[in-house]
């Protein structure tokens, strides 16, 4: 995302990671692949990437309303809980007790095959007994695969 900088004139990058569904579809990745076995490492993963830099210049962008270090480490974690109840709500990955999180079949398919959330919520609620009729149909539904 470009936007204007009005004293130099330079276009300002923003980061994507959350827009949409993205930031699900990368933890999802990070877990499935044993990187991340917790939402605290989750919350740390962050720190390292793009959208922590613009979080920390341009907090408002993305829904950030506090400020200073605290407020950007409960923000993080907030929003890596989300992600991974969605995941936890399709079966991708399981959380035991103790807080560690491990990937399910579901999570890997994803990740191997680069498939989106919003299609993966539709495989499976799929009825384990669908035909290819009901394949078909669902598949048919899927905005990714009709728009890539």
């Amino acid at each position: 995302l470009l936007r204007p900088h009005t004293a130099t004139r330079l276009k300002v990058v923003e980061s994507h990671l959350m827009q949409d569904t993205k930031l699900i579809e990368v933890l999802n990745i990070e877990i499935s692949q044993g990187v991340l076995e917790s939402i605290e490492e989750a919350a740390d993963w962050i720190k390292g990437t793009f959208l922590y830099q613009r979080l920390q210049s341009n907090p408002l962008m993305y829904g950030m309303n506090g400020k200073g270090s605290d407020s950007l480490h409960s923000f993080i974690v907030d929003k890596c809980s989300q992600s991974i109840e969605q995941l936890m709500k399709i079966e991708a990955i399981s959380m035991e007790k103790d807080g560690s999180i491990t990937p399910t079949a579901a999570s890997r398919i994803m990740s191997r095959n680069f498939v989106d959330y919003d299609t993966m919520k539709s495989i499976v609620k799929l009825h384990h007994d669908s035909g290819p009729l009901q394949i078909l149909q669902m598949l048919s539904n899927c905005h990714k695969i009709q728009f890539p």
